[in-house]
Parts: C-alpha cells; sequence; structure tokens
C-alpha cells in the first residue's frame, strides 16, 4: 500500500509544481529575442491602482 501513497504524492507535487511554474511564467514573461522568436511578450493586465493609471507611452526601440 506504501507504493500507492508515494505514487498520489508524486502526482499531487507534480500537479502543484506545474501551478505554480503556469502562474510565475504569467507574472514574469520571457524577453522577447532578437525578433526570430515568434512568440510575442504577453504581459499580465496590472491590477488594483495600476489598471486605472494611464499607461506611459510606448519607449522607441534604439
Amino acid at each position: 500500500m506504501n507504493g500507492w501513497v508515494a505514487v498520489l504524492a508524486g502526482l499531487g507535487l507534480t500537479t502543484a509544481t506545474a501551478a505554480w511554474a503556469i502562474r510565475w511564467s504569467a507574472v514574469h514573461p520571457s524577453p522577447r529575442t532578437d525578433g526570430t522568436g515568434d512568440a510575442p511578450v504577453r504581459r499580465h493586465r496590472p491590477a488594483g491602482r495600476a489598471a486605472r493609471r494611464p499607461a506611459p507611452p510606448p519607449r522607441r526601440p534604439r
């Protein structure tokens, strides 16, 4: 019976780790590469006071 306990504990740990990684990657988007990457940077929507503040003007690339 101890094997089943270990299997269930491992599944729970895997699920918790995956959920944490998904949340972390949503808060910390990977930086865009030199333009060859096809995935654009997804920014999470700000909450609270930051949502009501107007967005700063976009920075011009140098």
